[in-house]
């Protein structure tokens, strides 16, 4: 089993991971191991890296968002994706992937593509505002102006996840609205017994932020454990899962 500390540890630039296996496996390794490839910084990165959880978690909880968020857009775009259980994935725009990539440079955000598929970009995920301005991009390169900017009125209704996940203290709870009416957020313990509702108002068309401090609806901080999160929209529902950890 061979390991890279490169995605979710981020130490992509440390050129570091790790191997296991049996000792004679492990041995034939070094017929061909270049010497002196790893450096002490790295180590010590490695080390500090792999005691570190809740940047772990983190980076996941952040890479999930991130990951929903675009799919819901090219939803809302009407392109074909295949989603992955990664911090990268493939969508399909209808058109060459290279020509697409080459304005997407231009713009100063980066994709990749190949792999026998000329309409497809391999995109890696990065913090919200970074995959905001991809998508923004796209829709304007593809020439999508009702997505032409990540202010501009949602297509569908979407509960677009929570970060950070797991959390101590706070997380933000990202959802988006697209008709407007009537929206509830409601979180519920594991025994699907009401917590608090956050949010019960007319909302307008648009994209929307909710910080949980982890206090029920008389202001007293939850156990740890697992909570739900449920967004209402008119005749809309979908519900998603959060840890709060003390």
């Amino acid at each position: 089993m061979i390991r890279t500390l490169s995605k979710v540890y981020g130490l992509a630039g440390a050129r570091i991971g790790y191997a296991v296996g049996r000792s004679s496996q492990i041995s034939s390794m070094s017929s061909w191991h270049i010497y002196a490839t790893v450096s002490r910084l790295g180590l010590e990165a490695a080390r500090a890296a792999l005691g570190d959880s809740q940047h772990i978690a983190d980076t996941v909880a952040l890479n999930d968002q991130a990951k929903q968020y675009c799919f819901t857009s090219f939803d809302s775009m009407g392109l074909d994706y295949i989603p992955s259980e990664t911090n990268f994935f493939m969508v399909d725009t209808g058109m060459s992937a290279s020509y697409v990539a080459g304005q997407l440079s231009a713009r100063g955000i980066v994709v990749r593509t190949g792999w026998g598929m000329p309409q497809h970009l391999r995109v890696s995920t990065g913090t919200m505002d970074e995959m905001e301005d991809f998508i923004a991009a796209l829709a304007d390169i593809l020439g999508m102006t009702g997505i032409e900017s990540a202010t501009s009125a949602p297509k569908v209704n979407s509960l677009d996840g929570n970060f950070p996940n797991p959390f101590n203290q706070r997380t933000r709870i990202s959802y988006q609205v697209a008709k407007g009416g009537r929206v509830r957020l409601e979180i519920f313990n594991v025994r699907g017994q009401h917590v608090r509702t956050v949010v019960d108002e007319l909302k307008v068309p648009g994209r929307y932020d909710f910080d949980w401090d982890g206090r029920d609806r008389k202001g007293l901080s939850m156990a740890s454990g697992s909570y739900f999160y449920r967004l209402t929209v008119g005749g809309f529902s979908q519900t998603r899962r959060m840890i709060l950890v003390k």
